[in-house]
C-alpha cells in the first residue's frame, strides 16, 4: 500500500537581540535552505518514499510505503532587521514586539523556588538556574513555542531556532532539542564550540561548526515529522543515543538502513563559508 501525504514545515529563526541575528542570521538562513535541499531531491520531484514496517535494517519487509512530501517556508523573528544577504522576503520577515518578554512570562508563575506570580522577564530569569558554562538562564521551550505562536502564528508544525538556551529536564546538564506542541525547539547555545571552551582555529571555524551541529540535529527533528525512526547508526541524521553534542559531529548523512533510495548517503561538503549553502554529496557508509 502506499500512503501519500503533504507535510507543511515553517523554518523559523528567533534571534532577539540585533548583534546575534546579525552573526547567526545568514547562517541560519542557510541551514534552512540546506534542509529543505536536503528534503526535497529535484530528482524525486520533492518526495521521499518511506518504507512502514521494522525498524531501519532489520530483515522484515514493509509492509506499505509512505511518500511524503513537504512544503518548507521560513521565517526571521528579531528585534533587528535581519541581514541583506539573506535575501529574506516582506512576508518572511516578523518583527519582535516590545512586550515579546512578557509574552514569554505566560505559563511561567510558579518557575523556579517560589510560586508567586511573576511580574516581569526579569523576575522569571532570576528564578530560573543559571547556566555555568555560558552564565546564561535556560528557558522552557514551551514559553519559547508558545510566545512564537502568538506572535508569529505560523499555520504548520514549526521548527524554531533560537540562541536561547533551553531549561532541560532534571538531572541534564543541557538539551539540544526540545519538543513543543506543534513543532520544537533548537538551541544554538550548546552547539557552539565556545559554550564548552572547545579550541576552534578563528571565528569561520567555529560558525561551521555551529552550522554543521545545528543541521544535523534540524534535519533529525524534521526526519522524526516526516516519518523516518531512530537506528543505531551513529552516523546517521536519525541517530537515536544523542547523548553529547559531540555525537552532532559524527551524524554526517542518512544511512541506507532507512531504506530511503532518494536520501540515502545525503549529506553535505564540509569547510567554507558557513554563511553560504554547503553542496550536497553522496557519502557512503565506508566513508562515513
Amino acid at each position: 500500500m502506499d500512503l501519500a501525504k503533504t507535510i507543511p514545515v515553517t523554518l523559523l529563526a528567533l534571534l532577539p537581540e540585533e548583534d546575534q541575528a546579525r552573526r547567526l542570521g545568514p547562517i541560519l538562513w542557510t541551514i534552512f535552505a540546506e534542509i529543505e535541499a536536503f528534503f526535497r531531491p529535484a530528482e524525486a520531484s520533492g518526495t521521499i518514499s518511506i518504507p512502514i514496517g521494522g525498524p531501519p535494517g532489520s530483515s522484515s519487509s514493509a509492509s506499505s510505503v509512505a511518500t511524503v512530501g513537504a512544503v518548507f517556508s521560513r521565517r526571521f523573528l528579531s528585534n533587528a532587521r535581519p541581514p541583506d544577504e539573506i535575501g529574506a522576503g516582506p512576508d518572511e520577515v516578523v518583527g519582535l514586539p516590545p512586550d515579546f518578554d512578557q509574552r514569554m512570562l505566560q505559563g511561567a508563575s510558579g518557575t523556579g523556588s517560589s510560586s508567586q506570580p511573576l511580574s516581569s522577564w526579569g523576575e522569571f530569569q532570576s528564578r530560573m538556574p543559571t547556566s555555568a558554562a555560558v552564565g546564561a538562564r535556560p528557558v522552557d521551550a514551551r514559553l519559547i513555542g508558545a510566545a512564537v505562536h502568538d506572535i508569529a502564528k505560523p499555520s504548520s508544525w514549526t521548527l524554531i531556532v533560537s540562541d536561547l538556551e533551553l531549561a532541560p529536564p532534571p538531572s541534564w546538564r543541557y538539551v539540544v532539542w526540545d519538543v513543543i506542541p506543534s513543532g520544537a525547539v533548537v538551541s544554538l547555545a550548546p552547539v557552539d564550540p565556545k559554550y564548552w571552551s572547545e579550541p576552534v582555529q578563528d571565528e569561520t571555524h567555529r560558525h561551521q561548526v555551529i552550522k554543521s551541529r545545528t543541521r544535523a540535529a534540524c534535519i533529525s527533528v524534521v526526519g522524526s515529522l516526516l516519518g523516518l525512526q531512530r537506528c543505531e547508526n551513529p552516523t546517521c541524521f536519525m541517530y537515536s543515543n544523542v547523548d553529547s553534542v559531540v555525537r552532532l559531529d559524527d551524524m554526517i548523512h542518512l544511512g541506507p538502513e532507512h531504506g530511503v533510495t532518494e536520501l540515502a548517503g545525503r549529506g553535505f561538503d564540509v569547510g567554507g563559508d558557513p554563511r553560504q549553502a554547503a553542496s550536497i554529496r553522496t557519502i557512503s557508509a565506508r566513508t562515513a
